[in-house]
């Protein structure tokens, strides 16, 4: 995931980079990319934080 994230930073500094020279549309597409990727990092955090709270109560 992190490497996900990590790529659409690269791809973000490209197109601000050439933001004069794209459309709207594809400005968008990245947006919406990094929107969703960093949504995906918090239910990743979440999940990995649940999951080592379930196994420290079953080995207690």
């Amino acid at each position: 995931m992190e490497d996900l994230i990590i790529k659409l930073e690269e791809w973000g500094a490209i197109l601000r980079k050439h933001h004069n020279d794209m459309d709207n549309e594809l400005l968008e597409l990245y947006l919406d990319m990094a929107g969703y990727s960093g949504i995906l990092q918090s239910k990743i955090d979440r999940l990995e934080e649940k999951m080592i709270r379930v196994k420290s109560f079953t080995t207690h």
